[in-house]
């Protein structure tokens, strides 16, 4: 058997280089040399196939259809994934872009709503220091207004006041000057009454005091000198005691005297 096949072998190699490459007789799978066309095919020694060429060459089409529907579902499902992640990558980019919008747009919002608040509250701000400013201004014109009333009563009480003391001084001096006058007519005329007799009065001050009161009463003085002492406060007495004096002294230089002790009939 062994050199069977090699001989067989041989023989291949042989007609293989002699004859043309245009097949190799069919061998059936069944046959004895099956195995070793085989493996002469597998070298490249021989061109066919142990089983008939419409079956293989259908094989080979069935096989090279399966291989290419498997890589056309392979690469349908490649595509389909990768598309799937693509616009999965593409919803989650979306997403992402959204998200990021909207905390933009939030941010942005609360950025505009504290300018806002700040504006209003500044606005606030300045509407509360204007009417402060005018409450101040109104305040340091009523205080202003005040202080003026103020100056103007005290002014007006300074006035009064040293108008009725000016009044008051006015009225004493006419009446000093009017007393005046009146001392001096009175004692000019005792004195000229006095001047025409020699007479002697007994008695103390107070006797001549009497009767130098007598006297004016008489002469119509005495209603002035009470009226005197009606408006002099009190003075009266005083203002008298000098008209008395002066009038006692005119009438010792005209020769009246006065003697507590009368004389005797002896």
């Amino acid at each position: 058997m062994r050199r069977l096949l090699a001989g067989l072998a041989v023989l291949g190699l042989a007609g293989a280089q002699q004859a043309p490459r245009g097949g190799f007789v069919d061998v059936p799978p069944c046959h004895w040399a099956a195995e070793a066309v085989r493996a002469l095919a597998a070298k490249g020694l021989v061109q066919g196939s142990p089983v008939g060429s419409r079956e293989l060459e259908a094989e080979r089409e069935a096989q090279t259809r399966l291989i290419t529907a498997k890589q056309a579902i392979e690469q349908d499902r490649i595509r389909k994934q990768t598309e799937a992640e693509v616009a999965a990558f593409a919803e989650v980019r979306k997403a992402e872009a959204a998200k990021t919008a909207a905390q933009l747009e939030a941010e942005a919002a609360i950025t505009r709503a504290r300018a806002e608040a700040e504006a209003q509250e500044l606005i606030a701000k300045g509407q509360t220091a204007g009417k402060m400013v005018d409450v101040d201004v109104e305040r340091e014109r009523v205080s202003v207004e005040q202080a003026r009333v103020n100056v103007e009563c005290q002014a007006l009480e300074n006035k009064q006041t040293y108008s009725q003391a000016a009044l008051e001084f006015e009225l004493q001096k006419l009446k000093v000057e009017a007393l005046r006058d009146v001392q001096a007519e009175l004692a000019r005329s005792i004195g000229q009454f006095m001047s025409k007799g020699n007479m002697n009065i007994y008695g103390d001050p107070a006797t001549l005091a009497k009767m130098t009161e007598q006297y004016t009463k008489g002469l119509g003085v005495g209603n002035f000198l009470d009226g005197i002492g009606t408006g002099s406060n009190g003075q009266s007495t005083e203002l008298i005691q000098q008209i008395l004096e002066r009038v006692q002294g005119l009438a010792n230089k005209g020769g009246l005297s006065t003697d507590k002790n009368p004389p005797s009939n002896n």
